[in-house]
């Protein structure tokens, strides 16, 4: 009976135990997904400040950067800028801008905090956060790029006019988030010549408001309309505001005592807060890309020396040591990515297949040298082509700078081969230099002389790799090219004895070519002023091809006096084109033949009317009614029609009577027609205003 009764108890049991074992196991898989929910929210909360002090260059690059990486790949929701900078390099700004605008699309809260002061490219820095905080004391503003370039007074005046201009409206589109008013800030602190002021009149309907607006603004309006109570002109110029200021004119959200009191405003305690300070590898992107034409220099006069002392490997490891620390610095800060790197090792590899596999056609070797040009060309900015007048004088200083390191490792090869041999760590590596015959007069091992095949002809026996065998007088004799591949049967002539060394060259070069070198730099010359006038005398494409033909031919016969010779007019080619267009593009627009032969722009005079503004004009004085609401832009309805229009900086709801008053730039400004009330609504309502 006992036994029934257990076994009752256990069978019916068995099905209990296990519901409440499957309750329990999802209650506390429940539970700790929700633990990993909370985790994560909290973790969403975090807020991570990074330090912005100094000058605005490479360094703070990095560090903003590895903060941008951090912020999205750990879920920090806010990322807060401690600014104190006198400004920096507009490059490096622009590259912050980029971090902070993709910080923006990812949904990440940008805060900038100006301690002591964001001036120059720190101003544009913090316009471009989501929101502006300022610590009592502190200065924001005095944006005004600098500007190198130039080479006549006037010219300059018109570039930086110009400059000016494009750097202006970069602010004004990047501040609109902040409002028009913020906007105006912006170009103020841009533009030294730009007058801001601010504004307190009265109205036709009695209401005092503030308003700020440039000189060119003030100058649209009707004086009739409004009364003047206080006009002030912010100053300096370029405008730069204290904290208090840019609280009164809406540019800051608040003034705050330090960091930790801009931390309590926006709810942020101190274990949700982490600072990322600079670490080594800013330093060393810092350091690297300060020296890094020096590293192209010292890359380029490695790999020279491991062709004049080949076998060593030293020289080759230390070429590839320079350009990995020229990539690598440049990678950090941003410049260079993975498809210059791999350009760099295609044409590197492209080289040594014209070196070993196929040599004397040229093919590789020349594509391989254009790879790593514009392989390291390109990783010395971030943009490919030059868009606005800032990239186009930072593309110039870089390919400057990238021509001088090609010359200065060539110079320094020549300067110090002349002492490379009397260097003792050399001695045993280098050969000794050529002595007369008359030194192995006395050796133990005769050897037969080649002095007497110098200037002779003769048939090539085998395939020249570039050692082979010729025949010179019914014999076989061991003789070597100057690196060039020449097939079997090619008449050959001896041009130098070195010993038992015996270089021979084409029979047809050793004549000299068939076009003297100053006539091909006549050819040259004539090319590239082909190539110039073409860019600004339409001639269908013939002077383009007539440039080619006499480019490529130019360069084709200069082969005929010899490997060096022909490079070095490549060489030139490939240098001299790309800067005579470059010149003829910057320059010629401004000399007096080319303000003759190119016309000017379209002339445009803002107090006379478009053609498509008659039909408008006819709207002034008509009244309507507002049917979205103006902020300041909108739809406005008259006669049943629907009209685009905008009010003077009012905000106007909608279902509101509207006057036109005038047509700006194909656009009805409008304003509100005040509703006819009682002595006492008119009194309550000034009250209110």
């Amino acid at each position: 009976m006992e036994s029934s009764w257990f076994g009752w108890i256990g069978m019916t049991q068995k099905p209990l135990f296990l519901i409440i074992f499957l309750l329990t196991l999802l209650f506390g898989v429940g539970a700790a997904a929700s633990q990993v929910q909370g985790n994560r929210a909290q973790e969403g909360e975090r807020a991570m400040v990074v330090e912005v002090h100094g000058e605005i260059d490479v360094r703070m690059v990095a560090l903003v950067r590895r903060a941008w990486r951090r912020s999205v790949s750990s879920g920090f929701s806010r990322l807060i800028l401690d600014i104190d900078t006198p400004g920096g390099s507009k490059a490096r700004m622009d590259e912050i801008l980029t971090l902070l605008k993709n910080l923006r699309e990812k949904g990440v809260d940008t805060v900038a905090y100006i301690r002591n002061q964001g001036l120059s490219a720190g101003a544009v820095i913090a316009l471009g956060c989501n929101r502006i905080f300022m610590r009592e004391g502190a200065t924001m503003g005095a944006a005004t790029p600098v500007f190198f370039g130039g080479i006549l007074n006037q010219v300059e005046k018109e570039v930086r006019k110009k400059y000016i201009s494009a750097v202006r409206a970069q602010v004004r589109s990047l501040a609109s988030h902040h409002g028009d008013r913020v906007a105006l800030l912006a170009e103020a602190m841009v533009d030294p010549s730009m007058e801001l002021h601010e504004l307190r009149y009265r109205g036709k309907d009695g209401v005092t408001r503030t308003r700020l607006m440039s000189t060119e603004q003030m100058k649209s309006l009707k004086t009739g309309e409004f009364q003047v109570l206080e006009d002030r002109v912010l100053e300096p110029r370029p405008l730069t505001l204290t904290a208090s200021e840019a609280l009164r004119l809406g540019l800051s959200e608040g003034v705050v005592e330090d960091l930790e009191g801009l931390l309590r405003e926006l709810g942020i305690g101190p274990e949700e807060k982490e600072t990322l300070l600079p670490n080594w590898s800013e330093e060393l992107a810092s350091f690297l890309y300060r020296i890094r034409f020096l590293l192209l220099v010292a890359g380029f006069f490695m790999v020279m020396v491991s062709i004049k002392v080949p076998g060593t490997g030293l020289p080759e490891a230390l070429a590839v040591l320079c350009f990995l620390f020229f990539f690598g610095g440049n990678w950090l800060v941003g410049l260079a990515e993975w498809t210059e790197i791999l350009l760099f090792g295609v044409g590197v590899g492209l080289i040594l297949v014209e070196l070993f596999l196929i040599p004397g056609t040229l093919i590789a070797g020349i594509g391989g040298f254009l790879a790593i040009v514009i392989a390291l060309f390109l990783s010395l900015q971030p943009f490919g082509l030059p868009e606005n007048p800032w990239e186009t004088e930072y593309l110039t200083r870089n390919l400057w700078g990238l021509l001088l390191s090609i010359l200065g490792g060539v110079g320094l090869l020549m300067l110090v081969s002349r002492f490379l041999p009397k260097i003792p760590i050399f001695n045993s590596i280098l050969l000794e230099p050529e002595r007369p015959l008359e030194a192995y007069s006395n050796a133990a091992t005769q050897e037969k002389s080649h002095a007497n095949l110098l200037g002779k002809r003769g048939q090539a026996l085998t395939d020249l790799r570039p050692a082979g065998k010729m025949e010179v007088d019914g014999e076989p004799v061991d003789v070597v090219t100057d690196g060039r591949f020449i097939p079997k049967g090619c008449l050959l002539q001896v041009i130098k004895v070195e010993g038992n060394r015996v270089l021979v060259t084409p029979a047809s070069e050793a004549e000299g070519g068939l076009i003297s070198i100053p006539f091909l730099l006549f050819l040259l010359f004539l090319g590239l002023l082909a190539m110039a006038a073409e860019v600004f005398f339409p001639s269908f494409g013939v002077l383009s091809i007539l440039s080619g033909v006499l480019v490529v031919s130019t360069v084709f016969f200069s082969f005929e006096h010899g490997m060096g010779v022909g490079l070095t007019f490549l060489l030139g080619v490939l240098i001299s084109a790309p800067l005579v267009l470059f010149l003829a593009f910057r320059y010629f627009p401004t000399t007096r033949i080319g303000k003759a032969f190119l016309l000017s722009g379209p002339s445009f005079d803002p107090k006379k009317a478009l053609p498509r503004d008659e039909g408008l004009l006819a709207l002034v004085g008509k009244e309507g009614k507002t049917v979205t609401p103006l902020r300041p832009s909108g739809t406005i309805e008259i006669d049943g029609i629907r009209w685009d229009a905008m009010t003077r900086g009012e905000m106007l709801d909608a279902g509101l009577p509207v006057r036109v008053l005038r047509v700006e730039m194909s656009q009805l400004v409008v304003e509100q027609i005040p509703k006819k009330n009682s002595p006492g609504d008119e009194r309550t309502q000034a009250e209110r205003e």
